[in-house]
């Protein structure tokens, strides 16, 4: 890297965006990892627990497109920022104890 070429960490907008979206990767993969988690715990099976992850993504994935166009009509910076803690929040306040949970029962 020469002397006239700007690191990305020392961009403005790079680290807020590289933590928003760590959070929503982190967020999205406790999310996955504790629906199949719990479809497993009901079920007892793992065809059910990975048909209802796959559900889940799936129904991520048709929602993603209405908030994509959200996003495209207002300024995307804030509320991509704000999403992305909002769902790491809420989804490891949700999934956390799930998958806890899971494991204390499994570990009997």
């Amino acid at each position: 890297m020469n002397r006239t070429t700007k690191s990305f960490w020392q961009s403005t907008g790079y680290i807020p965006w590289f933590t928003a979206d760590t959070a929503s990767a982190a967020g999205l993969a406790l999310h996955t990892l504790a629906i199949s988690l719990l479809g497993y715990a009901v079920s007892g099976s793992t065809v059910a627990a990975g048909w209802l992850g796959t559900a889940s993504m799936i129904a991520q994935q048709v929602a993603s497109v209405f908030g994509g166009t959200f996003v495209d009509g207002h300024d995307r910076k804030r509320p991509i920022v704000t999403s992305a803690v909002l769902v790491m929040c809420s989804r490891s306040i949700r999934d956390i104890p799930k998958a806890a949970q899971w494991e204390h029962t499994m570990l009997r």
